[in-house]
């Protein structure tokens, strides 16, 4: 789980970096790389690609885990205040013990209430990508909508949390040197070997925005059906299936430990929706030959409840 962007925000405001420079992905650049869609796209046609954000694979993850630890520091106040008021009254160590208690883990209470707050929020962030506009739009955390230039967005490949690689997406200020917002790809490679494979997926958008949706479409296993609706605990088990396989022990250990969190999160989450000036610029049309949703996907489980 990798929480930059959401928990720790970019850093913006400043200029390029030699590492943002030296690992620049350019968009005229064809890469020899096998491509792959890593099971993000919602929605593709002729004129824009939809894909969802890196958060929303481990969404619930991190309200698991502050659930958690909220449910021990409340338990561990609960029973300091029933020795304090019911045993040691008299004394007054007793006391003082209760008010460090809780002088010390109430920044904690803030900080995890706080972390399951930006957690459910939007149940994702969708990025569009226009190939006719040459434009990019991307929901915001705060429900607003970034739209800019494909052209002109400068895309690096830098390390985040740990051995993490991602696709880091700069807005520029006119100075061509200044960042002035960045967003985040959803796909990220774990140390040298998984940054060079996760290469295909830059790869497979800048195909889709370069080369025209025939060159990637035919690639496309399913389409995630979440534009409309929240997720189901069937689809759940089909998307680690297709990422670690159906019988791996790892998706008993999932369900065991993060489903509650993510259902929660999910159950509570708003669905973002595209402003209307937004979609009026992304039509899509009639009886396009590369026109896909979740409707036309392969595996039942993947489609809508419509």
């Amino acid at each position: 789980m990798e929480y930059t962007g959401l928990l720790k925000p970019y850093k913006i405001n400043r200029p390029l970096s030699d590492m943002d420079r030296a690992n620049q992905m350019h968009q005229k650049k064809k890469l020899d790389v096998k491509t792959s869609h890593e099971l993000t796209v919602i929605e593709i046609n002729s004129s824009y690609i939809e894909v969802v954000d890196k958060f929303f694979y481990w969404k619930g993850g991190m309200t698991t885990a502050c659930s958690l630890m909220l449910v021990a520091i409340v338990s561990g106040l609960i029973y300091f205040s029933y020795i304090s008021v019911f045993l040691r009254y008299e004394r007054l160590s007793s006391w003082l013990s209760l008010l460090l208690f809780f002088s010390i883990f109430s920044p904690l209470i803030w900080l995890f209430t706080k972390s399951i707050r930006k957690e459910i929020n939007y149940t994702h962030y969708p990025i569009r990508l226009n190939r006719k506009t040459r434009k990019v739009h991307v929901f915001r955390q705060d429900g607003t909508v970034l739209t800019t230039s494909w052209d002109k967005l400068f895309i690096t490949q830098v390390p985040v949390t740990g051995r993490d690689w991602e696709f880091q997406c700069h807005v520029l200020a006119p100075d061509g040197v200044t960042i002035l917002e960045t967003f985040g790809l959803p796909a990220l490679g774990y140390g040298e070997a998984g940054r060079e494979e996760y290469k295909g997926y830059w790869e497979f958008i800048r195909r889709y925005m370069e080369e025209g949706p025939a060159r990637v479409y035919d690639e496309i296993a399913a389409c995630l059906p979440i534009k409309q609706q929240r997720e189901t605990f069937k689809f759940i088990y089909h998307r680690l299936a297709y990422s670690i396989g159906p019988f791996n022990p790892f998706i008993i250990l999932y369900y065991g430990f993060f489903y509650p969190g993510r259902w929660l999160a999910m159950r509570y989450c708003k669905i973002p929706q595209w402003p209307a000036d937004i979609d009026a610029q992304c039509p899509v049309e009639a009886n396009d030959l590369y026109f896909r949703d979740t409707s036309m996907n392969p595996l039942t489980i993947f489609k809508t409840n419509n």
